[in-house]
């Protein structure tokens, strides 16, 4: 059997302003844009083992473990009809991450951006064509492809007369750098869980568009308008407002999720602990002059973003409380 070996890696990414609900399920075009930056302590490598056949995925693993084959085959089909040629083969995929899955540090946006870059090495694919293969796997997995520090993730669309054309939003929805260098800042991510979320950051996200009142429609809308002010005061190096912004979008993301129940039953990612630590984070602030922003994705994790000069402050906080960290330096 002759098969070709295509190997990537990639990384997870933080989000500052969030991406929470699609417009449209199939190709993951989100309700709003998103911003992040980068978070390099983390890795996904992943082994895409290609030779003839008709387009089915064989197997794929991560460190090891089968993982769901059906979700794999649905990416793989979602983007034949955009690369005819990926009908000709058969695949195998060996992914290994060095940190937990689906306890909210993006795992499942390092995974597909690291499959879309071996695909993309196959295909001999630009990073803008990779970014839109990442982004139909995984929303997020659009910003762990570019390089850049700082990277935005475009809605691709003004107006929702626009989505009559998916196509064409497709097009001008995937990640791309806004800044590649962002100096002196470095990220503290805790870890209070490595354990599995119960609702998944895909199927919770679902639920507040699938009852979208005016609540999630002005969450949009307040959103886009802050995306716009973050994304200028990242290019002005504007800390204060960044961080602020950071924080806001943060709990609202949270405030959104808590508003929209499942069936009755709150939906709530964070933990009593992760909100305490938000706390002694803003005493820092106020006490010891620390500059920065917590930060919340799906998962009960609180992540700091600072000036690295004040990182110490943090770090003797933390230890104090005897919670593990992991330190990334732009």
């Amino acid at each position: 059997m002759n098969v070709k070996e295509f190997i990537a890696e990639a990384y997870p990414n933080l989000a500052l302003i969030k991406y929470w609900g699609k417009k449209d399920e199939e190709l993951h075009i989100p309700t709003k844009s998103s911003l992040s930056i980068a978070f390099r302590i983390f890795w996904t490598k992943t082994v895409l083992k290609i030779y003839p056949g008709e387009g089915k995925v064989e197997k794929i693993a991560i460190n090891g473990i089968p993982d769901d084959l059906k979700k794999i085959q649905n990416f793989f089909d979602k983007i034949k009809k955009f690369y005819p040629e990926i009908k000709k083969y058969n695949y195998i995929i060996e992914s290994e991450n060095n940190f937990p899955s689906g306890a909210g540090f993006a795992s499942s946006a390092s995974g597909y951006a690291a499959l879309a870059k071996a695909l993309g090495k196959f295909l001999n694919l630009s990073e803008r064509e990779i970014a839109i293969i990442a982004r139909i796997g995984s929303g997020s997995a659009t910003r762990s492809v570019p390089s850049g520090d700082i990277v935005v993730w475009k809605r691709g669309f003004n107006s929702d007369k626009e989505l009559s054309n998916l196509e064409e939003v497709s097009k001008r929805s995937y990640g791309k750098t806004l800044v590649q260098k962002f100096e002196g800042i470095s990220i503290i991510a805790t870890v209070l869980s490595n354990k599995i979320k119960k609702i998944s950051s895909r199927e919770g996200m679902k639920i507040p568009v699938s009852n979208a009142d005016g609540i999630y429609n002005a969450y949009v809308k307040t959103e886009e308008k802050d995306f716009k002010v973050l994304e200028k005061a990242i290019l002005k190096r504007d800390l204060e407002t960044v961080f602020d912004i950071t924080i806001k979008s943060a709990m609202r993301l949270h405030g959104i999720i808590l508003s929209y129940p499942n069936n009755g039953i709150p939906v709530f990612y964070l933990y009593d602990q992760s909100l305490e630590l938000a706390e002694k984070f803003i005493e820092l602030i106020r006490k010891e002059g620390v500059i920065g922003a917590y930060t919340f994705d799906a998962g009960p994790n609180p992540f700091f973003i600072l000036q690295t000069k004040d990182e110490e402050i943090v770090t003797s906080m933390l230890k104090k409380l005897n919670v593990n960290y992991y330190i990334y330096r732009l």
